[in-house]
């Protein structure tokens, strides 16, 4: 567990709301070419994660849909 908060420092936290049926966590990481991204990790009902995502990673990382 201290592994991965030492490799994914948390910037902010989206609490789960029993409306929205998610919650969500922004962290600050690098991508495979070393830039500094922010990545957001979300969980919760599939139905309204799903409805909400314009991509998606399928397996062997390959992106589905289109980005906004």
């Amino acid at each position: 567990m201290d592994a991965t908060r030492e490799r994914y420092p948390r910037l902010a936290t989206l609490p789960f709301d029993p409306e929205y049926k998610l919650m969500a966590t922004f962290t600050s990481t690098v991508d495979a070419s070393g830039r500094p991204v922010v990545r957001c990790f979300v969980k919760g009902a599939a139905p309204a994660v799903t409805s909400r995502a314009s991509t998606a990673l399928a397996g062997g990382g390959r992106c589905r849909g289109t980005p906004s």
